[in-house]
């Protein structure tokens, strides 16, 4: 059984004490003594309590300071209120350059446009029809010794024509490698002078040619012009292919 210290064998050290506990807080204090029945050496503080009416020297850490001995730990706490933002810090050093891009699109720009008229009447129908007034052929797609227009950059096409129908009905056909793609049809008014037009988007490969011809077995070339009045068939590329 543990034994109890005497008064003989314990003195109080002089200095701050431990809190008092237990149901003794008179008994309880900081001690040094020499042996307390333990096997343990001293300087030890002592705690004096009374458990089932036997009183017990309990032994503790030293108390050196004026703390307690720590307890249990207890549950965790609630989280706190968000902090207020600091202030923003020094801006940072550049980072790595990231990995080079995939090349773009070339910037050429492909270019292909014609626009011409009649310097005269047409009479010969089923042929291709020779504009001779050159507006524009800067890239000279255009032939006007055929009436033809050459493709030389593949991709969309816009083409229109605009006619002036006088003393003759008018038939005429928009074609596209020996293949009429559009027929417009006029009227001719006796006394008056008058307008027919056609317009189509065309995809073309390299190679295709485009023209326009008087169409029929009858006499329906009326396609007129003169100083005062214009026949025109104009053509130019939209965007051109990418594969």
């Amino acid at each position: 059984m543990q034994q109890v210290p005497q008064s003989g064998d314990l003195k109080q050290l002089p200095g701050a004490g431990c809190p008092p506990i237990g149901l003794y807080p008179d008994r309880a204090g900081q001690w040094e003594g020499t042996t307390l029945g333990w096997g343990l050496p001293s300087p030890l503080s002592t705690r004096l309590l009374r458990l089932d009416h036997f009183l017990i020297s309990i032994p503790t850490a030293v108390c050196g300071s004026d703390s307690t001995p720590e307890g249990l730990v207890g549950p965790k706490g609630d989280t706190g209120e968000t902090g207020v933002t600091g202030v923003e810090g020094p801006r940072g050093f550049p980072g790595t350059p990231g990995r080079k891009g995939e090349p773009g699109e070339s910037a050429y720009v492909h270019r292909s446009a014609f626009s011409v008229g009649l310097e005269s009447r047409i009479t010969v129908p089923n042929v291709p029809i020779r504009f001779t007034k050159i507006f524009y052929n800067l890239q000279n797609h255009y032939d006007g010794t055929t009436g033809k227009f050459h493709c030389n950059i593949p991709g969309l096409y816009y083409f229109s024509y605009h006619i002036t129908v006088y003393l003759k009905d008018v038939k005429v056909s928009l074609y596209k490698k020996d293949k009429a793609m559009l027929f417009t049809y006029d009227q001719y008014q006796e006394k008056n002078v008058d307008q027919a037009s056609g317009s189509v988007l065309l995809h073309l490969e390299v190679g295709d040619q485009v023209w326009l011809q008087v169409y029929g077995d009858g006499d329906s070339y009326g396609i007129y012009a003169d100083n005062v009045n214009d026949s025109t068939f104009t053509g130019f590329l939209l965007y051109h292919d990418t594969n």
